[in-house]
């Protein structure tokens, strides 16, 4: 036992034991009895001791020495006069006991102070018979208490500044490990995809009896950390219960220690041990847990942890305030390994074991390798060439490096690799020399600028590389991570302290230029994936290098198209995706741009997917939803840019830049460590998106010129115009009228169609104001053609057409009626000046020549004009038998079937 009375007896003058004595009793309370004997107990604490009522009522099953069974009510005095204080307390809750049934619930008074009288007083009080009973505890009371629940004893004591040497206590390990100055990390972040482990500890942790197991994780930090998570993570009841008995021992002698307490405690060595004595562990009903790493050779119960999931990791680091964007960076970067995870944020310094245990240039070959095949001979060269090894030797002093604990790299289906790159650099990078760089410079230009024999086979072909044996000699794996090391090399060369007396980041360019500059289309295309890895590591050489490959014919290649048993593919998509990445940096923004436009420039007009530049020019620039680090200023700048030099194009970008309601976005590919501390999620704020909006209008008005097709397009967008540019627009429209009638009629249409709309709905949300629509149709008639063709041929090449005036829309008979009408009328005027004759060819042109057999069976016509109609069904071409059908099928329900069979017979005679 740590704490004693004298300390008690001390801390009750200090003003802290007023907030924290309940906490105390309420600790002892969860440590010395079960908590399922526990139905409620309310010790308000620390700040909440100042909100008034009793200091703790408890609810219980049975009870014990110091906790009575059944209700009782407590009240606590920290005070010098202790009696005065208990007498005080006693008189107030018996005069009012806050609804307290007084004869069914005894009465205690807690003083961590030593008063000799507490016995006479309870006994004195109990005799009055007012409560069921009264008791009183004091500092001799609360020692003894302690002593039973040595869990909340080392707790006290380590509150009290009291040497607890050689034990943590679990709620404060807990504490210290989740919540650091920048972050609090919660208990999902280690749970996560571990439910079946969870389970299995939660079993354990009630177990009544003694019992021990080893618990797998990667590092023991993590086993613990698990622990105590699973524990935190508990209802409320059996967290407090747990918690109080649970301690940390790091050293044998504290867990020796711990191992002879006579209460049952909860045990987590945070130290290197042999052997357990389970046999007086069990005598003594301890659960003991031993982290243990995934290497250990430890068998006997044990919980191994398998690496936390996905979904929970990144929903775990995005309660920690990090931006979804950088948790999924944060989740591939660091592999879910929670220690490299801590490094990677700087919330831990602590030197991982494979650093100190390991012979540091033996380490160098596979830090700059990244990763590889085991099982594929050119990489065993590469790997040789390196270490300056034997492949056999050099693989033994990996799985020797695979055995330690919190090992820095995995062997998974054949291929060693690193389980995070800026974690093993972190420590590594100071130990790599200038001849290592060299010998590394040699083997990434020969390993990244292998030609893929697939490319010489016909493009229909390629999916069969396999069986035609045309695949590269060195793995994909192998040339992933060269790329990977570039990166890093680049970006962090010198931060993580590489110092070989150039620049690492140049040179890194030379390599990628090389690469580039030296390789053919082929060797472009046969980088695949790399190539958007070379283009983080060196963004300025892969847009210089870029820039001349769109200017020489090269460029064609990525449009080939390939086709495979299920789809169509080309190579362009790894381009496109290399400049997607390069982007996101604002100083090449404008460069990026000009590229891609010359791409939609040269390429095709169709392509195998929907991954063309022009969708990647369109996720760049998206008002809503950029995907660039460029803030508005700059993006503006860079729009003028393409205005400039590419009008056209700019003019399609603008337009797919507004009025897309239901517009869809996904993520554009963004690097990976280059722009690591500025990914955050994209947002923008409605003024930027409006600001951008409102360039991108002002654009389309200044681009549509006097092009009949252009203004239409304009017309179309009217309705997601402020009033400002709605003006704008309509003084330019006013300002082109083309004197052309099929000009006049493509933009008289359009005005039709938008006015329609918005005065059919008009209790819409959506709906524009009747006054600016009368606008719209004031402009709208200054474009009326004067053919009546051009004027009213829309009637049938719709359904259902909309009118300058409207429709009501909920009444469909109505709507049907006034359409027929219309068509009607208008067949009534053409053949004023036209023949039966005109009006069958003009129905060949025509989307719907049903509406005009509809419309001619509603009009008086010649038996001459209804022979020829009539003498059109059966005919061979498709839209005269269309038309004759319809008339007959009118007439039908007009006058009968019996008439119109006399009728027709008439007319055959």
């Amino acid at each position: 036992m740590i704490v004693k009375s004298i300390h008690l007896n001390q801390w009750a003058s200090t003003l802290d034991s007023k907030g924290i004595l309940p906490l105390l009793v309420r600790k002892l309370i969860f440590a010395s009895l079960n908590f399922e004997n526990i139905k409620s107990a309310d010790f308000p604490a620390e700040e909440d001791t100042y909100i008034g009522g009793y200091d703790g009522i408890l609810k219980t099953s049975i009870g014990n020495k110091f906790i009575p069974e059944g209700d009782s009510v407590w009240e606590f005095g920290t005070n010098s006069d202790t009696k005065t204080k208990a007498n005080k307390d006693y008189a107030k809750r018996t005069k009012d006991s806050l609804g307290i049934n007084k004869s069914e619930t005894t009465f205690v008074f807690l003083t961590p102070r030593v008063w000799v009288g507490k016995t006479e007083w309870a006994e004195e009080k109990t005799k009055e018979g007012i409560w069921k009973e009264v008791k009183c505890y004091d500092a001799s009371d609360l020692e003894q208490w302690l002593d039973i629940a040595r869990g909340v004893d080392y707790w006290m004591a380590n509150h009290l500044r009291l040497t607890t040497e050689g034990v943590y206590i679990g709620e404060d390990f807990w504490s210290s490990w989740s919540k650091t100055d920048k972050y609090e990390f919660p208990p999902e972040i280690v749970l996560g995809g571990r439910e079946e482990a969870v389970s299995s500890l939660k079993e354990l942790l009630l177990d009544s009896s003694g019992v021990s197991t080893y618990m797998k994780a990667p590092t023991t930090d993590e086993a613990l950390a698990f622990v105590l998570a699973t524990i935190v993570s508990m209802d409320e009841k059996l967290k407090e219960s747990i918690l109080s008995k649970t301690l940390i021992p790091t050293d044998i002698n504290s867990l020796h220690r711990l191992i002879n307490e006579k209460r049952q405690l909860i045990i987590i060595p945070k130290c290197q041990i042999e052997e357990i004595d389970i046999s007086k562990a069990k005598s003594n009903n301890h659960i003991i847990i031993v982290p243990a790493t995934i290497n250990s050779s430890k068998k006997n119960y044990e919980i191994v942890l398998p690496i936390i999931e996905f979904a929970p990791f990144i929903e775990s680091l995005k309660k920690m305030g990090i931006g979804n964007e950088k948790s999924r960076q944060l989740s591939k970067n660091t592999a879910r390994n929670i220690s490299v995870l801590r490094r990677t944020l700087k919330v831990s310094d602590t030197e991982p074991n494979w650093y100190s245990a390991t012979k540091k240039s033996s380490l160098i070959p596979m830090l700059l390798l990244s990763r590889f095949k085991s099982t594929n001979q050119y990489d065993k060269e590469v790997v040789e060439k390196l270490s300056e090894k034997k492949y056999d030797e050099y693989e033994k002093s990996l799985r020797e490096l695979l055995s330690l604990e919190e090992t820095n790299i995995l062997f998974v289906n054949d291929t060693w690799r690193l389980i995070s790159h800026t974690d093993s650099w972190l420590f590594m990078a100071k130990h790599i020399t200038a001849k290592d760089l060299e010998g590394f410079k040699e083997l990434a230009i020969k390993v990244l600028s292998e030609h893929n024999p697939a490319l010489d086979l016909k493009p229909e072909e390629r999916y069969m590389a396999a069986i035609h044996k045309a695949v590269p000699k060195y793995s994909p794996e192998l040339k992933q991570g060269i790329a990977e090391t570039l990166i890093i090399l680049s970006v962090y060369g010198e931060e993580f302290g590489v110092h070989c007396g150039f620049s690492t980041e140049l040179y890194v360019n030379s390599i990628v230029r090389e690469i580039l500059r030296n390789g053919n289309a082929n060797t472009w295309r046969s980088l695949s994936s790399n190539l958007m890895r070379l283009g983080e590591a060196a963004p300025s050489i892969m847009l210089e290098e870029i820039d001349s490959l769109v200017a020489s014919d090269n460029l064609l290649s990525f449009f080939e198209v390939e086709d495979t048993m299920l789809s169509k593919n080309s190579y362009l998509p790894y381009l496109l995706w290399t400049l997607e990445q390069i982007a996101w940096m604002p100083e090449n923004l404008s460069k990026v741009s000009l590229i891609i436009c010359q791409l939609i420039e040269k390429g095709p007009k169709d392509y195998p997917n929907a991954n063309t530049p022009l969708a990647t020019l369109k996720s760049i620039y998206r008002s809503w939803y950029p995907q660039t680090l460029a803030p508005l200023r700059i993006r503006i700048k860079a729009l003028e840019l393409i205005r400039k030099r590419f009008p056209e194009i700019a003019y399609v970008l603008f337009n797919n830049l507004i009025g897309n309601q239901h517009d869809v976005a996904f993520h554009s590919s963004r690097m990976e460590w280059r722009l690591f501390n500025n990914i955050e999620d994209v947002s923008v704020t409605n003024r930027e998106r409006f600001e951008m909006e409102d360039f991108a209008i002002s654009n389309i008005i200044e681009l549509t010129g006097n092009c009949s097709k252009k203004i239409s397009s304009l017309i179309d967008k009217l309705d997601v115009f402020t009033n400002a540019k709605i003006n704008d627009a309509l003084e330019h429209i006013s300002n082109n009228i083309p004197t052309k009638e099929d000009d006049k009629s493509i933009v008289f249409h359009a005005f039709r169609n938008l006015i329609g709309k918005h005065r059919s709905f008009q209790q819409a949300r959506w709906a524009l104001p009747l006054d600016i629509l009368n606008e719209f149709e004031t402009v709208a008639l200054k474009f009326e053609p004067s053919d009546i063709i051009l004027r009213d041929i829309y009637l049938f090449e719709d359904s259902y057409p909309e009118f300058f005036e409207g429709k009501d829309e909920l009444d469909i008979d109505k709507n049907n009626k006034i359409i027929v009408s219309k068509r009607v009328d208008f067949l009534l005027e053409f053949l004023k000046n036209n023949s039966i004759d005109d009006v069958i060819e003009l129905s060949l042109k025509l989307e719907y020549p049903i509406f005009v057999g509809e419309g001619l069976a509603k009009i008086t016509l010649d038996e001459k004009i209804e022979t020829k109609i009539l003498n059109l069904l059966g005919n061979k071409i498709e839209k005269n038998e269309q038309l004759a059908s319809q008339y007959v099928r009118t007439k039908e329900s007009q006058i009968g079937l019996d008439n119109c069979i006399k009728m027709f017979k008439k007319l055959k005679a």
